[in-house]
């Protein structure tokens, strides 16, 4: 049933929904605000919204992290062991086998390196705003770190293409002529 046209468009439409989600308390939480004849945005420094910037982050990390790094270790694992058990006729050959597990690890390792750095910092700016608002150094060094992560995570988006760009067989004989 998972192979069926109807599943694969309905997990579409619940990520896309997912994703829509995730982005609607930009439209409540994140304003903009005069703060020292300075416009803030982007920011957690709205102090009446600090509660609800709170409980958006953890969901966030939940729903925006933590559940799709589950989802994936699950499926590259389950396909990890599916390559594994493979004959060697089945995949043309051992060298076949260990380029689509460094493929796996490569691609597993590019999501935790693009998406940890933003969860946690932002998780930590959140943390540190909502209970330690005195601490405006610290926080500010904070903000500084999230938003370098935030750079960071935007970079999946060319890395994951790159990725198999240069692992495709096309690039391999374009680099062999």
């Amino acid at each position: 049933w998972f192979k069926e046209a109807w599943f694969i468009k309905l997990v579409c439409v619940v990520v896309w929904l997912l994703v829509l989600f995730q982005g609607i308390p930009f439209f409540f939480i994140l304003k903009t605000s005069e703060i020292n004849n300075a416009t803030q945005c982007l920011g957690i420094h709205q102090n009446d919204l600090l509660f609800s910037y709170f409980v958006w982050d953890m969901v966030m990390v939940s729903i925006g992290y933590i559940i799709p790094l589950i989802v994936s270790i699950i499926c590259y694992s389950l396909l990890s062991c599916f390559i594994v058990r493979l004959k060697h006729n089945q995949l043309k050959s051992k060298n076949m086998k260990l380029k689509s597990l460094r493929m796996i690890v490569v691609s597993f390792v590019l999501l935790v390196i693009c998406f940890l750095p933003v969860h946690i910092s932002r998780t930590v700016a959140v943390t540190v705003r909502f209970f330690h608002p005195e601490q405006c150094q610290y926080l500010n060094f904070v903000k500084s770190i999230y938003y370098k992560c935030l750079v960071l995570s935007s970079f999946n988006c060319c890395l994951d293409p790159l990725l198999y760009f240069f692992t495709s067989k096309k690039f391999k004989g374009s680099l062999k002529r």
